[in-house]
């Protein structure tokens, strides 16, 4: 008994963990392995075998598995939707269909690693500001609670003199935290709590989309990542050669965002009127810029998207990696100025008792 739960304990580890990073080695060693002349079944029993991890071992196996009994390697990935979602699926299945499966392995592996890093330097951007802003919060929360309120008492030895208004109301902000320190921590939690619950409904999350899409610079920056991240799964669904219905129902799936999905239907009933696309995304001009729909344009009208696709890549990828570098050299400075305006009024404060406290022992 003890040995099979230790065997299904290992089971379920080698089941887990397999992210974005192994679907990228997988795609990537299966693409390389084929070109090199390797048959799909040993490229999986390769992976199976040689894997940098346990996951990637296992998806290996669960692949040759299935290569072994005569299936296509889409009809593999099928069976695995815990780990490859219905576009990879489609993807790979066009790319048998074509013969041009090395080709679009070594798409989707490349689409991959580039949305992965793309995704980690726009959190990383993030992640800087957010953390400085909630540190210097806690620090002027600290301060009113536990080492200002000793320095006001001061002032009490002293009743008899008129404190400034700085003074006053830092005292008063003061009092206030420390009486009510446990109410404004219930206040919060429930806060936070309201809006994780509005925040994880299909209303909500559109609310909050369309919220982040006006903050000035962060909301051009979320604009642009999900703009590079739709065309480019687009134009490599182009490549494997798909339709446009079909394109555009796996798309729904991949972006899932409230205007997105709109967006997309309103673009699946436009083609079913056999009209173009770029009529759709001209009408939606605050997640799609007007000129990347007049390029699109261009490409319906020369019957070359797959190119116009990727002069709008070219371009947003470079402005968002410009606004990415930039974002930490334009926040900071608010920041620092946010705290320093807090500092400088409780240095008035403070000092503001020091000086009436010596004008009224020099009075007397």
């Amino acid at each position: 008994m003890f040995e099979q739960s230790i065997r299904h304990y290992l089971e379920a580890r080698e089941k887990a963990g397999f992210g974005t990073k192994d679907k990228i080695f997988l795609f990537r060693e299966l693409a390389y392995l084929l070109q090199g002349g390797v048959s799909l079944l040993e490229a999986a029993n390769t992976i199976a075998e040689r894997g940098d991890n346990a996951s990637q071992r296992y998806v290996g196996k669960q692949i040759a598995a299935m290569l072994k009994e005569w299936r296509q390697l889409s009809h593999a990935l099928s069976r695995l939707p815990d780990y490859f979602n219905p576009s990879d699926v489609n993807i790979v299945k066009s790319g048998e269909a074509s013969g041009n499966l090395v080709k679009v392995l070594a798409s989707l592996s490349r689409e991959y690693y580039f949305l992965r890093t793309l995704q980690g330097k726009y959190i990383s951007a993030l992640t800087y500001p957010i953390l400085l802003l909630i540190i210097s919060i806690i620090a002027v929360f600290v301060l009113f609670i536990n080492i200002l309120p000793g320095i006001f008492s001061i002032a009490e030895q002293f009743p008899g003199i008129e404190m400034p208004l700085v003074t006053r109301v830092m005292i008063e902000m003061s009092q206030f935290m420390q009486a009510n320190i446990a109410m404004i921590l219930i206040v919060l939690g429930v806060v936070c709590f309201t809006l994780s619950i509005i925040f994880s409904t299909e209303s909500g999350k559109r609310r909050w989309f369309a919220q982040l899409l006006r903050m000035p610079l962060i909301g051009k920056m979320t604009k642009y990542y999900y703009l590079i991240k739709f065309f480019r799964y687009m134009r490599i669904m182009q490549y494997a050669g798909m339709s446009y219905m079909t394109t555009f129902f796996l798309l729904k799936d991949i972006i899932r965002i409230g205007v997105y999905e709109e967006m997309i239907d309103a673009m699946i009933a436009q083609l079913r009127r056999g009209e173009t696309m770029h009529e759709v995304f001209r009408k939606y001009v605050d997640i799609v810029p007007t000129n990347a729909s007049l390029l699109v344009k261009v490409g319906e009208d020369t019957a070359n998207l797959p190119e116009s696709l990727g002069n709008i890549i070219e371009i947003y990828e470079e402005d968002l990696n410009n606004m990415l570098n930039n974002l930490s050299k334009i926040i900071e400075p608010i920041l620092i100025v946010f705290v320093g305006a807090i500092v400088v009024l409780i240095a008035f404060s403070v000092f503001g008792i020091i000086t009436t406290i010596l004008g009224g022992v020099q009075a007397n």
